[in-house]
């Protein structure tokens, strides 16, 4: 299995426990930027797409490329990252 996250590592270790894992670090989305313990800070939130948008699309080819290069099945599952879709029309693979 091969998880392309931002999460660290031991976060995905402690969810998923041991099982054997390959780790592709990178950031799929920005979600909230936190102003404080419970406030969200939206300029920096808004700053964080926008940086996000720009670099999408050359994240997704290489992550097409990558996977596609190893010519193995594939399956993309993601929770909320429109991302997920746009490396799904690009292999022609199932989205779960």
């Amino acid at each position: 299995m091969v998880i392309s996250s931002g999460l660290p590592s031991s976060v995905l270790k402690l969810l998923l426990g041991d099982a054997t894992i390959e780790q592709r670090s990178c950031q799929w989305d920005v979600g909230m930027v936190q102003a404080d313990a419970l406030g969200v800070d939206c300029a920096a939130t808004l700053s964080a797409l926008d940086q996000l948008q720009q670099r999408l699309p050359a994240l997704s080819e290489a992550e097409a490329n990558w996977l596609w290069s190893h010519g193995q099945p594939v399956l993309i599952v993601g929770d909320i990252p429109p991302a997920a879709a746009v490396l799904v029309q690009r292999l022609d693979a199932p989205l779960a």
